[in-house]
């Protein structure tokens, strides 16, 4: 299920304790009341509540410096394209990469940082439309949960960084980001900020 779905079928309870609609797991929302698209009501609602304070957290994280090269999969609305076009100023690139048309059209509705400049893309994690070793910086916010296959999206982001790149995703533990260093291996080892904790993908 890709993020417009999962938004899609998030769900309300009937009552809440002051008789109120409150969101629990018991029935499926009619998003179409909201108007606008899918993408639109995504960027709208959704990315404030929970993407945006993720990326804020990912971003301090991963520390885009000023004229590096960046890449975010599975970008979505581009809220954390955004932050790092704003890292890398005016002498960087940043590129947005996502499956899904409706997203990238709301992301490319939305401006810049001043005077950034940021590339949009449609193409699939699990076969990016990117040469090898392009990037400096390769971050995935919230995409890796709705691949299909992990490890070819992983083998990907490694293919276009470039020799030292980095890459940075959000932790499975709340309010965490991984920072990683590409190995000699071409293994990517993910190191979750603010622990010893570790994992290989």
């Amino acid at each position: 299920m890709d993020p417009i779905e999962l938004y899609r079928h998030s769900s309300v309870n009937e009552t809440g304790p002051a008789g109120d609609r409150k969101m629990t797991t018991s029935q499926q929302v009619d998003h179409t009341i909201f108007g606008g698209t899918a993408a639109e009501n995504y960027e709208r609602y959704f990315v404030p509540v929970i993407p945006a304070p993720l990326a804020a957290n990912l971003i301090e994280t991963a520390v885009p410096r000023p004229g590096e090269h960046v890449l975010d999969v599975a970008c979505g609305t581009g809220v954390l394209t955004r932050l790092a076009a704003q890292r890398v100023s005016t002498a960087g690139r940043v590129v947005g990469v996502d499956l899904t048309r409706g997203m990238l059209d709301v992301a490319r509705s939305i401006p810049a940082p001043p005077g950034a400049s940021i590339e949009w893309r449609e193409g699939n994690a699990e076969g990016l439309p990117l040469p090898d070793e392009s990037f400096d910086l390769v971050l995935c916010h919230l995409g890796l949960m709705f691949v299909t296959d992990r490890s070819a999206a992983v083998r990907e982001m490694r293919r276009v960084l470039s020799c030292g790149g980095r890459a940075a995703r959000p932790a499975r533990t709340a309010g965490r980001s991984c920072r990683a260093t590409c190995s000699p291996n071409g293994r990517i080892m993910w190191i979750t900020a603010g622990s010893s904790t570790t994992s290989l993908w």
